[in-house]
């Protein structure tokens, strides 16, 4: 239903933000769209204000940008109720909210430590020829 695009991009602000597309071919009503956006923002804000840590002691993601965009329509009333649809699209926003913060945790804990003796971080955008003098 949801996607997020692949790319994390981190930012020099200190807040989480966040960018909502949910388009009339996929929720003709503004009533659902509003939802949509609704229920991802309060996602995304739980993910991002649980405490100071979380039970493995990571602290929260801060200045990285997040862009949801609704995939698939919105199913009809006759094949899934408002509350089951809110709660199936909460679910999947749970989940991918929680991958992508996972990833960029564990990025986060790579800058943190610092590049390797052999060389930057696999994936890193940075030349290796200037190093070798």
């Amino acid at each position: 239903m949801t996607q997020v695009l692949p790319a994390t991009l981190p930012h020099s602000s200190p807040a989480l933000r966040l960018g909502l597309t949910v388009g009339k071919r996929l929720a003709a009503r503004s009533v659902d769209r509003n939802l949509v956006r609704r229920v991802l923002r309060e996602a995304v804000r739980a993910a991002a204000s649980h405490g100071t840590e979380d039970a493995r002691g990571a602290q929260p993601v801060r200045g990285v940008d997040l862009v949801f965009r609704l995939r698939a329509a919105i199913p009809d009333a006759s094949e899934m109720s408002r509350l089951q649809f809110k709660r199936a699209l909460r679910s999947e926003a749970d989940t991918l909210l929680a991958r992508v913060l996972a990833n960029e945790g564990a990025a986060e804990k790579r800058r943190a430590v610092g590049p390797r003796p052999g060389g930057p971080f696999p994936g890193d955008n940075q030349d290796n020829s200037q190093g070798a003098q």
